[in-house]
C-alpha cells in the first residue's frame, strides 16, 4: 500500500513540475505575441504566416495545461487563451479599422473569430467528456453512467468538478463574444445567438453577474438603452456583481440625461419619438431612485410616465410591407422595429416591469419609506396591464359571463370618489400629487374606469340619483313591516337592519350572493355555468314582471334591469385568428405573471388600496370571470367554445396541465433565477421538469392564463370586497353604499322652522 502511495505521489509530483515548465513556456510565447501584436498597423499584419504561427502554439499548449493541471493552472491556462490569441488581435484589428475607415482586409479577421468559434465548441466537448460532466440549457450536472458517478453526485462535488464549472462557464461567455464581434464588425450574425451563450452561462454559474453584463454590451442603443440598463442592473443585482457594470450603467444614464434635457413639448410627436420620450422619462425616474437621489416631483414624474405608458399601450402595430412582393423593404422595417420601436411591444414592457423590480428590490433593502413612491408606481403599471389585457380579450370577442345580468338600479359607483384617487395618468396636473407620494395608501397606483369618468362629466349619476331615491320612496310607500317604520322615524343612520341591507345588495345586481357574508373564495366545480344560467332564468325573469306591476301600482314608472336576452344583443363573435395570435406569444402575460408574482407578497399593499382600488379590483373580478369561463379545465366547455376549434383545444391543454401548471418554471422564472424576484429557489426541484418537458409557447401561455386564475383566486380571499355567487360561478365586487339619508326627517325640520319662522312674522305684526 505504501508502495502504491510513493508511485502515486511520483506522478503527481512529475505532473506538477511538467505543468510548471509548460506555463513558463506559455507565458513566454505570449510575451513574445503581446509585443508583435502592437507593432502591427494593419490588419493584415495580424495575420502574417509568423504571428499565426505563434498564436498556434499559444493555443495548443494552453490546451494541453488545461487537462494536464485542471485544478492548479486551468483557469489561467483559458484565461490566457482567451486574452492572446483571440481578444487582443480583435480589439486592435477593431481600432485598426475604425482609424483606417477600410473594410478590405476583413476577410482574416472574420475567419480568425470563426475559428475561435469552432475552437471553443471543441473544448466544451472534451470538458464535458473528460471531466464526465454535461451543460444543457438550465443546468451543470454529473453524468451518471455508472456506480462511480452516481456516488459523485451523491457527495459534495471535488475540485476538479468545480473547475469544470467555472470552466464551461467561462467558454460560454467568450462563445458570446466571439458571436458579438460577427455582429458588431460584419452583420453577420443574429443577436439573439450570442445571447444564447451569454443566458447558458448565467444558469450555470447563478452567482455571476457578468454574463448580465455583457448582455448589457450586446444590446447597446437597442430600444432605446432600455435593454441596456435592465441588464447592468440585474449583473449588480447577483450575488457576484461584475465591477464594470456600475460605470457602464452610469453612463447609459448620462446619455438619457442629454436626451432628456431637450424634451421640449410632446404633444405632436409621431408614436416613435412618443416611445422615445417615454422610455427617456422612466430612466430618468429609475436613475434618482437607484440611486437614492433627491427629487420634489416624483409624483408628478410617475404621473406623467403612467399617462404615456397608457397612451403607448393604444398604439397599433406597423403594417409590415408583403414579404413577396418586398422583400428588402421588409426586412428593412423589421429591423428598424427592433432597433427603435414605434409601439410598446411585449420585450419593452418586459424590460420596463424588471427594471421596476429590480430598483424596488434594491431599495426596499436600503430604505423602505423611499420604497413605497415605487411601489405605488408599479402597482399602477400593473392596473394599466391588465386593464389593456382586459380590452384585448373583449376585442377578441371573449365575453364576461357577468355581463349578462344588469343592475335593477342603476348605480353610481364614483359619486364618493374624490379627484386625489384617481389615475395619475389622467389627473397629473392635480394639486394632490404631492401629498400622494407620500400618503400612507397607495391611491396614486389606481384608476376609474373611463367609462363612469364619461358619467361623471357628462352628469349622469343625478340622474342616476334621482332613480335611486324615487325607488326607495316606493318601496317605503307599499310596506306595512315595521321595518319601513323604523326607516321613517328619527333612528340614527346606523340603525339599518339586515333585510334592507340585503334589499339593496339584490337591488345592485343580480348576480350577487344570497349571503351577504364574506363567502370562502374556492376553485370553481365542474358545473356548467350555462345550465346555472337557465335555471336563474325563470327566478329572475318573474323577479322582473312583479317588480314593474309594483312600479306601475305606485307611479307608473318602471325601473329596468333584468337578465338580458343573448339574442337581443349583437355581441362580438370570437376571432379564432386574433385568438390564435394571442396564444402564440403576441401579448403582455409575461410581464403580468411577473407583477402578479410580486403583488402577491405585498399583501399589506393590496389592503390598504381600499376604495382607491375598485378599478384595479373590479378589473381582476372580470378578467377572472373571462378566463375561467373559457379556460378553466374544470368547466364544461359551452356550445360556443365547442365552436372555436382554438379555445376547445386550449381547453384540453390547460385540461392537460391543470395538475403541474403551478410547478412549471416559465421563461421569465428561468431568466430570473438565482435572484430574489424569481417564484422558485435557484435550487429547485421544479427546474428538473424542464429537462423532460419543454412547453411550446402555446402551451406556456396556458400556463400564465391558469396562472392568473389562480392569482385571481388568491386576491378574491384576500380582499373582503370581492364575492362569489357560487350558484353562477360568477365573481363580483360588493359595493360601497353612501350613508341614507333620512328625507322625511329634513321635511319636518324644514317645515318646524318655517312655522317658526311665521309664528314670529305674526307676533311682529301683532304688537306692532
Amino acid at each position: 500500500m505504501n508502495g502504491f502511495n510513493e508511485k502515486l505521489e511520483a506522478k503527481v509530483a512529475e505532473r506538477n513540475e511538467r505543468a510548471k515548465k509548460l506555463y513558463r513556456y506559455l507565458t513566454d510565447v505570449a510575451r513574445r505575441i503581446g509585443e508583435s501584436t502592437t507593432t502591427c498597423n494593419s490588419v493584415t499584419d495580424l495575420y502574417t504566416i509568423h504571428m499565426e504561427l505563434q498564436r498556434q502554439k499559444l493555443r495548443d499548449n494552453c490546451e494541453k495545461l488545461l487537462f494536464l493541471d485542471p485544478i492548479n493552472s486551468g483557469k489561467k491556462s483559458l484565461e490566457l487563451l482567451w486574452r492572446k490569441v483571440y481578444y487582443e488581435p480583435v480589439c486592435i484589428a477593431k481600432k485598426i479599422r475604425e482609424k483606417a475607415d477600410i473594410e478590405n482586409d476583413s476577410s482574416d479577421l472574420y475567419t480568425h473569430i470563426i475559428c475561435g468559434i469552432g475552437h471553443f465548441h471543441h473544448i466544451l466537448t472534451r470538458i464535458q467528456s473528460e471531466m464526465n460532466v454535461k451543460c444543457n440549457d438550465l443546468d451543470f450536472t454529473i453524468l451518471n453512467e455508472d456506480e462511480e458517478s452516481e456516488e459523485l453526485k451523491h457527495a459534495t462535488i471535488s475540485e476538479e468538478l468545480q473547475f469544470a464549472k467555472s470552466a464551461l462557464h467561462l467558454c460560454l461567455i467568450y462563445l458570446g463574444d466571439l458571436c458579438r464581434y460577427q455582429v458588431e464588425i460584419f452583420q453577420s450574425n443574429h443577436l439573439s445567438v450570442a445571447a444564447r451563450y451569454y443566458l447558458q452561462a448565467a444558469q450555470i454559474e447563478l452567482s455571476s453577474g457578468m454574463p448580465y453584463n455583457q448582455l448589457g454590451n450586446l444590446y447597446l442603443d437597442k430600444n432605446y438603452n432600455l435593454d441596456s440598463v435592465c441588464y447592468y442592473i440585474h449583473c449588480l443585482t447577483c450575488e457576484t456583481p461584475f465591477s464594470g457594470s456600475l460605470g457602464n450603467l452610469i453612463k447609459i444614464f448620462e446619455k438619457n440625461n442629454q436626451f432628456y434635457e431637450t424634451l421640449q413639448n410632446t404633444e405632436n410627436s409621431t408614436q416613435t419619438e412618443h416611445i422615445q420620450n417615454t422610455i427617456a422619462n422612466f430612466l430618468s425616474l429609475i436613475e434618482i431612485w437607484y440611486f437614492a437621489k433627491n427629487d420634489t416631483n416624483i409624483s408628478q414624474r410617475c404621473s406623467l410616465i403612467i399617462h404615456q405608458l397608457k397612451v403607448s399601450m393604444d398604439f397599433l402595430k406597423p403594417t409590415l410591407p408583403d414579404i413577396n412582393k418586398n422583400y428588402t423593404e421588409y426586412i428593412q422595417v423589421i429591423e428598424e422595429e427592433s432597433v427603435t420601436p414605434s409601439y410598446l411591444n411585449a420585450n419593452l414592457v418586459n424590460k420596463i416591469v424588471q427594471i421596476c423590480l429590480f430598483t424596488l428590490a434594491k431599495m426596499s433593502e436600503s430604505d423602505e419609506v423611499k420604497a413605497f413612491a415605487c411601489k405605488a408606481f408599479t402597482l399602477a403599471l400593473l392596473s394599466q396591464l391588465l386593464q389593456k389585457f382586459l380590452k384585448e380579450l373583449e376585442a377578441m370577442g371573449l365575453k364576461n359571463p357577468a355581463a349578462k345580468y344588469k343592475p335593477k338600479v342603476p348605480v353610481n359607483n364614483n359619486s364618493n370618489i374624490s379627484e386625489d384617487k384617481l389615475d395619475i395618468s389622467e389627473e397629473h396636473d392635480n394639486k394632490s400629487d404631492t401629498k400622494e407620494a407620500t400618503s400612507d395608501k397607495p391611491h396614486v397606483a389606481l384608476t376609474t374606469t373611463e367609462k363612469n369618468a364619461e358619467k361623471l362629466q357628462n352628469g349622469e349619476h343625478k340622474n342616476m340619483k334621482k332613480i335611486s331615491k324615487r325607488r326607495r320612496r316606493r318601496r317605503i310607500a307599499s310596506s306595512g313591516s315595521s321595518d319601513t317604520s323604523n326607516i321613517e322615524t328619527e333612528s340614527s343612520e346606523g340603525d339599518t337592519d339586515e333585510s334592507s341591507i340585503e334589499e339593496d345588495d339584490l337591488s345592485e345586481s343580480t348576480y350577487q350572493s344570497e349571503d351577504d357574508s364574506k363567502s370562502e373564495v374556492s376553485e370553481l366545480d365542474g358545473s356548467d355555468i350555462d345550465d346555472v344560467n337557465e335555471k336563474q332564468n325563470g327566478y329572475i325573469n318573474k323577479t322582473e314582471a312583479d317588480q314593474i306591476n309594483e312600479d306601475k301600482e305606485n307611479d307608473g314608472a318602471a325601473v329596468t334591469g333584468h337578465l338580458l336576452d343573448s339574442k337581443s344583443i349583437k355581441d362580438p363573435q370570437l376571432n379564432e385568428n386574433e385568438i390564435q395570435n394571442f396564444l402564440l406569444g403576441n401579448n403582455f402575460l409575461c410581464s403580468i405573471k411577473l407583477l402578479q408574482d410580486w403583488i402577491l407578497t405585498e399583501k399589506e399593499l393590496i389592503l390598504s388600496c381600499g376604495n382607491s382600488g375598485e378599478a384595479l379590483f373590479q378589473c381582476v373580478v372580470d378578467l377572472l370571470n373571462i378566463l375561467t369561463y373559457y379556460f378553466n379545465p374544470k368547466l364544461k366547455g359551452s356550445n360556443e367554445i365547442k365552436d372555436c376549434k382554438v379555445l376547445e383545444y386550449a381547453k384540453h391543454v390547460a385540461r392537460n396541465l391543470k395538475l403541474e401548471h403551478k410547478s412549471i418554471p416559465l421563461p421569465e422564472d428561468v431568466n430570473l433565477r438565482g435572484t430574489t424576484l424569481c417564484k422558485f429557489d435557484k435550487h429547485a426541484a421544479e427546474w428538473q421538469i424542464l429537462d423532460r418537458f419543454k412547453p411550446s409557447i402555446y402551451e406556456e401561455n396556458i400556463i400564465r392564463i391558469l396562472n392568473f386564475i389562480d392569482f385571481g383566486n388568491q386576491i378574491a380571499k384576500l380582499v373582503p370586497r370581492i364575492r362569489l355567487n357560487r350558484s353562477m360561478k360568477i365573481f363580483y365586487i360588493k359595493k360601497n353604499h353612501p350613508p341614507k339619508i333620512n328625507t322625511k326627517v329634513n321635511h319636518k325640520r324644514s317645515r318646524e322652522w318655517h312655522n317658526s319662522k311665521k309664528q314670529q312674522v305674526s307676533s311682529h305684526y301683532s304688537t306692532n
